[in-house]
């Protein structure tokens, strides 16, 4: 299930950075699971929390650093997303095969197993690369950035509902979906439709 919402979050984004990358992120959405009589559907799953990526980007004002202040709300620099600097390729090219790895190794799964693969919207090349790394063909990941753009965090429930929509998943097929973001975190998960 997803919903998308025309509200932009463009606003939200500072524009004078060092770098800044357009970005409308204009989705929200959410999974909904639930338990079954049929098996187990969550098989595995790792979050990494790595915070030297933290001055690329993100909200640098509404902590104990910097607290919020008429001044820096006037300025509004600080209080928006701000990309100071761009990501190296390699964040997610190395690390979306290496925590992909971990969640199979966990499940019980090799790549053969996995019937789709969902990544965060943000790049295809990479998405291809990735996909060449884990030896396995363009066929078995789904995107739609072609469709809406970035979305932001809903980009992969969009993928998911977008996938089902396209009947890329059958009962019993496993998935697994790797994301990353802003600080740097990344998570994958396991799961068997």
């Amino acid at each position: 299930m997803f919903i998308v919402t025309p509200k932009s979050s463009a606003e939200q984004v500072n524009r004078t950075g060092a770098f800044f990358r357009s970005s409308k992120a204009t989705g929200a959405g959410a999974l909904v699971l639930q338990a079954s009589d049929e098996g187990p559907g969550f098989l595995a799953s790792k979050l990494i929390a790595d915070g030297s990526f933290s001055d690329y980007m993100g909200i640098y004002a509404g902590g104990t650093r910097m607290p919020i202040t008429e001044d820096v709300l006037r300025e509004g620099r600080w209080n928006k997303v701000r990309f100071a600097q761009k990501y190296p390729p390699e964040v997610n090219i190395e690390g979306w095969p290496r925590i992909i790895r971990v969640v199979l190794a966990k499940g019980d799964l090799t790549v053969d197993d996995i019937a789709l693969f969902l990544f965060t919207q943000v790049n295809l090349s990479t998405i291809k690369e990735v996909m060449k790394i884990l030896e396995a063909p363009m066929e078995r990941t789904h995107t739609i950035m072609q469709k809406w753009g970035y979305t932001g965090s809903a980009c992969i429930p969009m993928a998911l509902d977008d996938a089902v929509r396209e009947d890329r998943l059958k009962t019993g097929d496993n998935l697994i979906m790797c994301a990353s973001g802003g600080g740097l975190n990344m998570a994958c998960v396991a799961f068997r439709w």
